[in-house]
């Protein structure tokens, strides 16, 4: 048999207390609704989606120069002569308060900006006056299958109102010094529910509704594994599935998670597995024994699932060195604050609730 080997994702689920201040700058205004908070973060961070979000978003072409968040204001641009007024009014409640830039002998200058192209129309408005199609939907392709999701859909994913949610992270405390406690992400907070209208759209475009239960899993993995690019770029804890998505790369953490969501739209069990520095799931089901990952639990032998590797077969695929028992850290079943269980003594971790 042919060794594979595989270079294992350090994801970083050991978390220090100050990285958790430089998890993704969401917005968090109350004066937003939560699809202007997500419209402003996705628009000003675009690495979170993709390139066409903005088109998607406003279906015009508009592109965003900058946001002030100290003022909550959007500054934009169009191609001149490209839309009517009547267009570039309706993206806000209140056409009265969209303010245009002026042309004068220093250029192009609006409050304390200065713009370059004057092939471009520069205007600004409140975030919190930004008119929102609901509706509108964002998608990208993946070959033949394609993801959409309703503004409304990202909307309540984004807010996390579509997710297990919880506490985004457990201690462990040091066996030797009780005062010394280290961090673990709760990756079952990220996990998008059963009955994500989009996550549920997507997973019938996936499997093939007539193949065995083991086989819509592997279908399931499969689009993972090989359509979502893997990169170390986790600094910023977990991406939402959207976000992975459109952006259609991830993490280790990211993979997982995006599997586990998809999983759970076709109500098929499965535990998270956490190794040193990786996250695995383990399905359980009438799967090969070739490569011999499996592990018993609880009267039940679960499967090894290894998103990070294109391709890769539950039960056949060989790597080295393979994953056994004995790289269990904790595991931990799907849910709202579900414990993470150590596999040595079954003592649970504690979540801290921040």
């Amino acid at each position: 048999m042919q060794k594979l080997l595989l270079i294992f994702c350090f994801c970083g689920l050991f978390l220090a207390c100050g990285q958790k201040s430089q998890n993704k700058k969401r917005i968090q205004e109350a004066e937003l609704t939560p699809l202007q908070s997500m419209a402003v973060t996705y628009l000003s961070y675009p690495r979170f989606v993709h390139d066409e979000f903005t088109q998607q978003f406003f279906g015009i072409p508009l592109e965003l120069e900058e946001y002030a968040p100290d003022t909550r204001t959007l500054y934009l641009s169009a191609p001149k002569d490209s839309l009517s007024k009547k267009k570039l009014f309706a993206i806000c409640q209140d056409s009265s308060l969209i303010q245009f830039a002026l042309e004068d002998s220093n250029g192009i200058s609006l409050d304390s900006y200065h713009f370059p192209d004057s092939n471009k129309l520069y205007f600004k408005l409140p975030a919190s006056s930004l008119n929102i199609d609901s509706s509108r939907q964002i998608y990208t392709h993946f070959g033949e299958i394609m993801y959409e999701a309703s503004l409304a859909e990202l909307a309540d994913i984004y807010s996390r109102k579509m997710m297990f949610n919880g506490s985004a992270i457990a201690g462990i405390p040091d066996k030797n010094n009780p005062d010394q406690v280290s961090w673990i992400g709760n990756h079952c907070a990220t996990i998008s529910l059963a009955g994500e209208p989009s996550l549920l759209r997507l997973s019938s475009r996936i499997i093939d509704s007539t193949a065995s239960r083991e086989a819509q899993a592997q279908q399931l993995l499969d689009f993972v594994s090989r359509n979502i690019t893997y990169t170390r770029d986790a600094g910023e804890l977990f991406r939402n599935t959207a976000e992975i998505l459109l952006g259609k790369k991830a993490d280790c953490s990211g993979k997982v998670v995006l599997f586990a969501s998809l999983l759970e739209q076709i109500d098929y069990p499965y535990l998270l597995v956490y190794l040193p520095r990786h996250i695995a799931l383990a399905l359980p089901g009438d799967f090969s024994r070739k490569n011999g990952m499996l592990f018993e639990h609880e009267g039940q032998t679960y499967f090894f699932a290894e998103t990070t590797f294109p391709g890769f077969l539950i039960g056949s695929t060989y790597f080295s060195p393979p994953l056994s028992e004995n790289d269990i850290e904790f595991l931990q079943y799907p849910g709202k604050e579900t414990k993470l269980y150590d596999v040595v003594n079954g003592d649970s971790l504690e979540f801290v609730k921040k």
